[in-house]
Order: C-alpha cells, then structure tokens, then sequence
C-alpha cells in the first residue's frame, strides 16, 4: 500500500510542477515524524526490558539436583536397527523440587556369560527432560554401541548411571503445551 502511495507521488510530481513544490515539504515533515517516532520506541524499549520481572539466571543461581532425585523406571532396552543400536523405553521421575532441565544417560553393557563380567560398551546420551518439580514422563532414547563380532550372549548385562544434570528453580505453572504440532 505504501509503495502505490509513494509512486502515485513520484509520477504527481513528475507530471506537475506545482504538485512537486507542495509534495517535496509534506513528505520532509512526514519523514520527520517517523524518526522521531522510531526513536522514541527504541528509546523506551530498554525500559520495559528493565522491568521483566525475571532476569536470567546466572550459573551460580541454577540449583543442584542430585541423581537420586532423577529416578528411572521400568527401563527396557530393545535391539534396533542395525545390530548395534539399543532403543531405550522407561519413565523418568523428577523428585526435586527444581524443574529438570537435561541430564546425561549412561548406559554400559557387560557380557556376564564367564566370570568375570567382560564390557562390550557404554553410551553417553543427553536427555531434555525439561521436567517440573515431583512430576514424570515416558523416556525413549537411543543408544549406540560397538559390539563384537558374532552372536551376542544371552547373559547381557546393563548398568545404567545418571551424570551432568542442569536443573532451574521452580517457578509459576506455565501453561499446558499443546500437542499434535
């Protein structure tokens, strides 16, 4: 709309001198009036910054959970495509009273056929929990493993071990995320 307006002017003027003579001021004002009005908003866009009632959080401000807190539930590991690959199902537990951000899932398998226990792998995963404070949620990841040449063992053994958790204080309820996007 505004670049008819700016060329119905342009041709006014060409066509006219005496439209030039009037449009050449009216468009100078008009100009002025927007710069001074951009700057006022740029100007007072730091003060309603100023005022969020919840800066960010600075390393030291971010709260400890520890990994007793992240509890893991009914863990099943399932052989996937390729060979090597594990899905991981189960359900994560935050019994903080902080909103679990991510932590790291490590998984180690050990072929437990002799004794002692031989280790065939262990995989690092980083789950996004993005989890409140005393809640759960279904947990499904996969993991990756070099496994050795021939069929596995039967006596397959997993260990499992949270590390490297980043938790955030808990704050008021946010609204509920919609599903199916």
């Amino acid at each position: 709309m505004a670049t008819v307006v700016a060329l119905a002017i342009v041709y006014g003027a060409l066509r006219s001198s005496r439209f030039a003579r009037l449009a050449e001021p009216v468009l100078s004002v008009l100009v002025a009036i927007v710069l001074v009005a951009a700057f006022l908003i740029w100007a007072t866009g730091d003060q309603r910054s100023a005022r969020d009632p919840q800066p960010p959080l600075r390393p030291s401000q971010r709260l400890a959970i520890t990994p007793d807190q992240v509890q893991l539930d009914g863990l099943v590991f399932t052989q996937g495509t390729p060979i090597n690959n594990f899905i991981v199902t189960g359900r994560m537990t935050n019994r903080s009273d902080a909103v679990l951000n991510y932590f790291t899932f490590v998984a180690a398998l050990e072929d437990c056929a002799a004794s002692p226990c031989r280790p065939i792998g262990e995989d690092h995963a980083l789950v996004l929990a993005r989890l409140p404070p005393q809640e759960s949620r279904d947990l499904r990841l996969v993991l990756t493993l070099p496994l050795p040449a021939g069929p596995l063992s039967p006596a397959l053994r997993w260990t499992t071990r949270v590390e490297t958790i980043n938790a955030l204080p808990a704050g008021p309820a946010a609204p509920p995320v919609a599903e199916g996007r």
